[in-house]
């Protein structure tokens, strides 16, 4: 229904741009929780290391991927679950269901965290013995697993044709260049080559191995470049 009421790039954009706050929301609380009980700074430390390490996912929240969208839905599953474990209060779990289930439709390592999460709760239950039934309703969550939202982008979205049949050789060969957005950066080279090829795959090989050819002789004829081009592109 959302889809179908503001069109698909605008319910994923503001989907993808209110999860991404609500997760600094709800880390924020977890943090506070956290510390509440354990008496330390160890969650705020933990907290600053979450975000460190998935900043390009948040830089990117103005795309449609699902990463920071993904990581939202978990942290705010992650709160509630704690806030479920320290009052005993089911209404936390209810909530935590259609989270979960977002996170799962956004991307199905969403199971992990489902399965690690009734692990928790089914420990829990030696001292709660209700936490038997908070398990067993996060399978709900399970429910729309296969109802992946970006499958439903790609069959339904009307403002964007995704180019489906660009070789993967065609990434290794961007992969590979040396951009003035960075090494190895995304630069478009997959979809012009596609394009002006007009959608030749054979040729589209043949391109992209003449690129990969001419980048890895200049690459392995200089060691000093070899070191820069990978150092830069694994730091950024």
């Amino acid at each position: 229904l959302f889809l179908r009421m503001f069109g698909t790039y605008k319910a994923f954009y503001c989907m993808n741009i209110l999860l991404g706050c609500a997760s600094i929301t709800a880390g924020a609380l977890l943090v506070r929780e956290m510390e509440a009980k354990l008496g330390t700074h160890f969650a705020e430390i933990l907290f600053v290391l979450f975000y460190i390490g998935n900043l390009s996912g948040y830089l990117y929240l103005y795309y449609l991927y699902g990463e920071a969208a993904f990581y939202s839905c978990m942290l705010i599953c992650a709160y509630l679950i704690f806030r479920f474990t320290a009052t005993g209060h089911m209404r936390w779990i209810v909530g935590c269901i259609p989270v979960l289930a977002l996170g799962i439709m956004l991307r199905e390592n969403a199971l992990i965290f489902l399965i690690a999460a009734m692990i928790v709760l089914i420990i829990f239950a030696f001292r709660e013995k209700k936490a038997l039934i908070a398990a067993a309703l996060l399978l709900c969550a399970i429910i729309p697993s296969k109802l992946s939202i970006y499958g439903l982008y790609a069959v339904n979205g009307m403002e964007y044709q995704g180019n489906t049949g660009i070789p993967p050789i065609l990434y290794i060969a961007m992969g590979l260049q040396d951009e003035w957005l960075g090494a190895g950066w995304y630069n478009d080279f997959n979809r012009v080559t596609y394009d002006i090829t007009n959608g030749d795959i054979e040729r589209c090989k043949e391109l992209a191995m003449q690129s990969i050819d001419e980048r890895w002789a200049f690459l392995t004829s200089d060691a000093g470049e070899f070191e820069r081009f990978f150092r830069e592109k694994l730091i950024t």
